[in-house]
């Protein structure tokens, strides 16, 4: 587990996206930080998870 700190109106404007996206707030920052490993980092995710 992860405890993040974010101001006021970027967690409103998250809440929002999670909302229109029919799924919760965590689910919704995980995937971005999934997203962000591939694009960014080039790490395979899907790879690193099924690793022991």
């Amino acid at each position: 587990m992860i405890g993040i700190r974010l101001e006021h109106r970027l967690r409103k404007i998250l809440e929002d996206i999670a909302e229109e996206e029919q799924r919760s707030l965590s689910n919704l920052v995980r995937l971005i930080i999934l997203d962000w490993l591939e694009s960014k980092k080039g790490i395979d995710w899907r790879k690193e998870l099924k690793k022991p």
